[in-house]
């Protein structure tokens, strides 16, 4: 059919541009408010959101207006995709924890998951590692516990055995002990032949990302900027193609803070690495082509994927201003499901959030991808929760066919207006930092704590009165489940193995061991070079250990502390995980009485509202319909036998209602909690003298409400 030929019907031609008449933005709001009834357009419509963003209701081409989206893929401001075929072809690296810390175990792992369609070698740290310590000078929990041990030379050989690292990235999550790691690495690939320009991946090296999260750098900042700057220099001299700087946000994210002030932290700290990395001859250029960023992906969709486009958007801005020419202004996404609304109330729900924000990460653009089990946050992950993790992946990838798409969310009028509104709020907040001194002047200060600590309380209020909706923990929630106590890895075994193991290789190699000569690492940073690498290699090679290369590295410096002024990391439903287990000390779910007035059809909803509203404490209820005289209605409640009673009737009923029962009801039993469901008003005060206890309708306090009838039945907060 040619363009603008009308359609043939059995009667008439008919053209759609003819016979129906254009109806515009204002037309469709005009219709929109008739069907209000009253109502305000802007309350009832527009959605305010925690980033500071208004959004509309429906978006048009005239939302377009001034906004640079006419770029492609790979071109100018990288709005659409850090280069010309996205995740075309291999698609994005699925990049996932193991379970073991242990290298053996490790090792079975890590080849069980490379053939069941991972293709990333991530190597996660415990604390002890990644702290630069070793085992016998850690203590139990820091040592093969959430992370693998890397110690000596003989646990990364044993971690990668009959693996062909030049098949696949190499991604370790070092935190502060990167170079070490590097070092490490370097060993493994000497004594196996493997040359240094044939592998790639990313060392993740992040000392602000560490003092966010813990507040403490066991040496100042500055120590750790040299490492970083060396080993940029390494890998540049041996043609390495490994990402040194790992910009995390992860602990701000699961922290609480907003897309917008994720992203701008994210961006602040790139910056704070720039001007380091310069004071020792690393140009932007170069520092940007050895960074990846990381990011929590939350359960806003949209949202997720706007702050990814507006990340490649800023940062080339960013480096624009450094004199960073186009095809150097690099922004490598590592992005990472989140924890912050991971919940261990009806755990499996979890999957379904992992799925949505894999699904944006992708649409965003990310470049890696971590999804973390659903059982995670219950303790270790079990081998069934990891394999529907890296599934989830593989799903978008062989049947979602996302590997296929270039920039899919592009040309949206939504989300390129959103995108626009995240650039320009990220934007604000970023200047804010600078304000502040840069990211380390703003953890000092206790700023970002105290922004992100503001918004997480808005959050924390949402999901108290419901206005925020996590499924299984604030609503739709199950009354009978328990919580899953799961078992966890035997610490204190681990630790003593690794004691043991690490004594006893050591005495192996003692020989090895007296030749090695501590003094090459003298003053390394002073005589700023990169040889250090090499030298620190031959020292493992000779069974140094880790925590041995760390002392010297470190020198006599001082630890560097924060007190109290990071961001508190709490996940968002930990408040109704506390309140439930609360409940469940009673010894079972305990029983309420829902009474609901005639007429009962008409009064039923706010049975079913109390019914929903209690459920998700942890409470199980019986909805009777009251009939007869007063004292007909308080048998039948007190028949019940439950120390909890739910009111329901009309407003307009309510004063005869529960003068006539309430005082009756709390003469005959003065346990009793009685809740009346609906806003009381001005008759509060009444209600109250009458013997009413507490008060649910929408917008109640969930967790205050049922603290309060738990602290009348006398169950401590223990």
């Amino acid at each position: 059919m040619e363009k603008g030929e009308s359609v043939k019907t059995s009667d008439k031609d008919t053209s759609l541009k003819s016979d129906f008449s254009y109806s515009g933005y204002e037309d469709w709001k005009e219709a929109a408010i008739s069907s209000l009834k009253g109502k305000d357009f802007t309350k009832s419509l527009l959605t305010h959101t925690y980033e500071g963003i208004t959004l509309d209701p429906i978006y048009t081409e005239k939302d377009l207006k001034g906004l640079n989206i006419d770029s492609l893929p790979g071109k100018v401001n990288f709005l659409r995709g850090q280069t010309s075929r996205g995740n075309l072809g291999a698609g994005w690296d699925v990049c996932q924890r193991m379970g073991s810390g242990i290298s053996g175990e490790f090792n079975k792992e890590l080849s069980s998951e490379l053939r069941s369609g991972q293709n990333t070698i991530f190597i996660s740290t415990d604390k002890a590692t990644s702290a630069g310590i070793d085992p016998e000078d850690s203590s139990e929990g820091k040592v093969g516990v959430n992370g693998l041990s890397l110690v000596v030379k003989k646990d990364i050989n044993d971690s990668l055995n009959n693996i062909d690292i030049t098949k696949y990235p190499v991604v370790f999550d070092s935190n502060v002990s990167g170079m070490e790691l590097l070092m490490l690495l370097n060993a493994y690939m000497k004594s196996e032949g493997i040359y240094t320009d044939k592998i790639e991946g990313a060392i993740n090296f992040d000392p602000l990302g560490v003092l966010s999260e813990t507040g403490e750098l066991d040496s100042p900042p500055e120590h750790y900027y040299r490492k970083m700057a060396l080993m940029i220099k390494w890998v540049e001299e041996k043609g390495v193609n490994m990402r040194i700087a790992g910009v995390s946000a992860l602990s701000y994210h699961n922290a609480g803070a907003s897309a917008v002030q994720e992203l701008a932290i994210a961006l602040s700290t790139g910056v704070e690495y720039i001007d380091a990395m310069s004071r020792y001859d690393i140009s932007p250029s170069e520092f940007a082509g050895k960074t990846s960023f990381r990011f929590g992906i939350g359960s806003d969709f949209f949202m997720e994927i706007a702050k990814l486009r507006a990340g490649r958007v800023l940062w080339n801005r960013i480096l624009k201003e450094y004199g960073v020419i186009e095809e150097s202004r690099d922004f490598f996404i590592h992005a990472e499901t989140s924890m912050f609304n991971q919940s261990g109330l009806d755990p499996y729900v979890n999957m379904l959030r992992i799925t949505t924000e894999a699904f944006s990460a992708i649409a965003g653009g990310a470049e890696r991808l971590t999804t973390n089990p659903f059982d995670r946050v219950l303790n270790d992950p079990s081998p069934f929760s990891r394999r529907v993790a890296r599934n989830v992946q593989m799903v978008l990838r062989e049947e979602s066919h996302l590997h296929r798409m270039i920039d899919p969310s592009g040309g949206s009028y939504f989300v390129e207006k959103l995108t626009s509104d995240m650039v320009g709020k990220v934007w604000e907040f970023f200047l804010e930092i600078e304000k502040e001194g840069g990211v380390q002047k703003a953890l000092e200060s206790g700023f970002l704590r105290k922004r992100i600590g503001e918004g997480r309380e808005k959050l924390e209020m949402s999901i108290a009165k419901r206005k925020k909706i996590l499924v299984g923990t604030n609503n739709f929630g199950n009354p009978d489940e328990q919580f899953e106590q799961k078992e966890s890895a035997d610490q204190r075994t681990l630790f003593s193995q690794r004691v043991n193991d690490i004594k006893e290789y050591k005495d192996c190699k003692k020989v090895e061991r007296d030749r090695i000569d501590q003094s090459k690492l003298d003053d390394p940073f002073e005589k700023r070079n990169p040889k250090v690498i090499d030298d620190g290699t031959e020292m493992f090679i000779n069974g140094a250990t880790i925590g041995e290369i760390t002392s010297l590295l470190k020198g006599d410096s001082e630890p560097f502390m924060i007190n109290g002024n990071t961001p508190e990391i709490l996940r968002l439903p930990e408040k109704m995980e506390k309140l439930r287990k609360r409940v469940y000390r009673l010894k079972g779910a305990p029983e309420l009485t829902i009474a609901v007035s005639e007429p009962f059809l008409k009064i039923k909803p706010r049975g079913d509202f109390s019914k929903s509203f209690f459920e998700t404490g942890g409470f199980n209820s019986t909805m009777i319909k009251l009939e007869g005289s007063s004292d007909d209605k308080v048998k039948q409640i007190l028949g019940q036998g439950n120390q909890l009673i739910v009111l329901c009737a009309a407003d307009e009923d309510y004063p005869e209602l529960v003068s006539a029962i309430v005082p009756v009801m709390k003469r005959e039993n003065k346990s009793l909690s009685i809740v009346l469901a609906g806003d009381p008003g001005e008759k509060k005060m009444q209600y109250l003298e009458d013997g009413v206890d507490f008060f649910i309708h929408r917008g109640s306090d969930l967790p205050g409400i049922i603290s309060g009838i738990l602290n009348i039945s006398g169950v401590d907060n223990g």
